[in-house]
């Protein structure tokens, strides 16, 4: 073959594919399902708290807790050190649940390897509860995920005690002990109240800074300073001018109250 018919045989580049961005549309929202799989009326209750009556205060369950780190947690994403504090709190607060499951849960299988001539199969619930999981926030997902797990500890608690390993008033403090750390965790979510303040309003001193000092307290240096944040707090958006979600969005209208009134959050309650 010639020379011309060399260079006529090799392939041309292709031209690149462009796409117009005006054709292309973004990825839309991620969403997923996922349920939450109760055995035991313990943690049944504590999913759904208790509502006030008289002489009983309220307690918070997982799902006003989710609604509650919602609205949080968006004002965190806004640079509110406020939130910000809040969410340092349930974490402390989650980290202290956590190691109490886990101690108990040590105990209780070490009780359990102590019988000797008896197979103990897992205890099961015929019909358990399935609840719809909407975890706005990784907050309400590691609530949840822990409250997984006190299910779990009160089911082999459940089977000790049928069988005789564990009498009722063991059967009891474990069950006390265990639920106060997630009413601890569930409480840790109040009390909170968006000023509508951020780390720039206490530097430059404004008067909102000193109105929610007046509510809220003095937050604490390493927390106004951004240097201690919850591992599982957002990233602040501040500088973007974003502003409050709308009630179109997930948080209540009850949050959306204006800035100025330092409202609280809707859900208010009091922790055993």
């Amino acid at each position: 073959m010639t020379e011309e018919g060399l260079r006529r045989a090799e392939p041309k580049p292709q031209a690149a594919v462009m796409v117009s961005p005006r054709a292309a549309e973004a990825p839309g929202r991620l969403r997923g399902e996922a349920w939450l799989v109760l055995h035991t009326r313990d943690a049944y209750r504590l999913a759904l708290g208790r509502a006030a009556a008289e002489g009983r205060p309220r307690i918070l369950g997982l799902a006003a807790f989710a609604g509650l780190t919602a609205i949080i947690d968006a004002a965190a994403r806004l640079d509110d050190p406020y939130a910000d504090w809040w969410l340092w709190r349930i974490e402390q607060a989650h980290h202290a649940a956590r190691a109490t499951l886990q101690e108990l849960q040590e105990a209780l299988a070490q009780r359990l390897r102590m019988v000797a001539g008896i197979e103990i199969g897992a205890t099961a619930c015929t019909a358990p509860a399935r609840l719809p999981l909407r975890a706005s926030t990784p907050f309400a997902g590691a609530a949840a995920l822990l409250l997984a797990d006190y299910d779990r500890l009160m089911l082999g608690a459940l089977g000790a005690r049928h069988y005789g390993l564990i009498d009722r008033a063991a059967f009891g403090r474990l069950r006390d002990r265990a639920g106060h750390g997630l009413r601890r965790l569930f409480a840790a979510a109040a009390g909170y109240r968006d000023c509508g303040v951020t780390r720039e309003d206490f530097r430059a001193g404004t008067a909102r800074a000193e109105a929610a000092r007046e509510r809220l307290g003095e937050p604490p240096e390493a927390i106004l300073s951004g240097r201690e944040r919850a591992a599982l707090a957002p990233e602040i958006l501040a500088g973007r001018h974003l502003c409050r979600p709308s009630a179109s969005g997930s948080l209540p209208q009850q949050a959306l109250a204006p800035a100025e009134e330092c409202s609280p959050a809707p859900e208010e309650a009091s922790g055993r």
